[in-house]
C-alpha cells in the first residue's frame, strides 16, 4: 500500500484533494482515497448532474495527480498544486459542457454558477426529441 500515498495522502496530493473536496462539497469526508470511494459508491448508480460531476472530479483528480507524478519523474517538470487543481477544474468544466441539461432548475443553475458556465448550455425542453 506504499504507492497509495500518491493518491490523496501525500502532502502535494492532499493540497490538491483538499481544494477539490471543497469545490464539490465533500469536505466533510476524510481525505483518504478509500473514504472518497465509499462516499461515491451510493452515487455511482445515480444519473443526476451532481452525482456524475462528483465521479468526474475523483477521476480527474486521480488522473491529474498521476500525470503530475509522471511528469516529475520522467520529464523533470513540476507544477504547483494550484496548477494541478486548475487542470482538474478545466477537465471537468469541459466535460460538463457536453452535458444535455434540459431543466432550468435551481440545482442546475447552482452547478452552472459553481463551474462558471453560461446558462445557454441548458437546452429548452421543447427542442429535445
Amino acid at each position: 500500500m506504499k504507492n497509495v500515498c500518491i493518491f490523496l495522502e501525500c502532502p502535494f496530493s492532499l493540497q490538491v484533494w483538499t481544494r477539490v473536496r471543497a469545490l464539490c462539497g465533500m469536505d466533510n469526508i476524510p481525505p483518504r482515497l478509500e473514504d472518497a470511494i465509499i462516499y461515491l459508491i451510493p452515487l455511482s448508480k445515480g444519473g443526476s448532474a451532481s452525482s456524475v460531476i462528483s465521479r468526474l472530479l475523483l477521476a480527474a483528480t486521480c488522473y491529474s495527480i498521476w500525470h503530475e507524478r509522471n511528469s516529475r519523474l520522467f520529464k523533470k517538470r513540476l507544477k504547483s498544486y494550484t496548477q494541478v487543481f486548475d487542470d482538474i477544474v478545466t477537465i471537468v468544466r469541459l466535460k460538463i459542457l457536453s452535458f444535455r441539461f434540459t431543466k432550468n432548475s435551481a440545482r442546475i443553475r447552482r452547478i452552472l454558477d459553481t463551474w462558471r458556465l453560461p446558462g445557454s448550455v441548458i437546452i429548452a425542453s421543447s427542442s429535445t426529441t
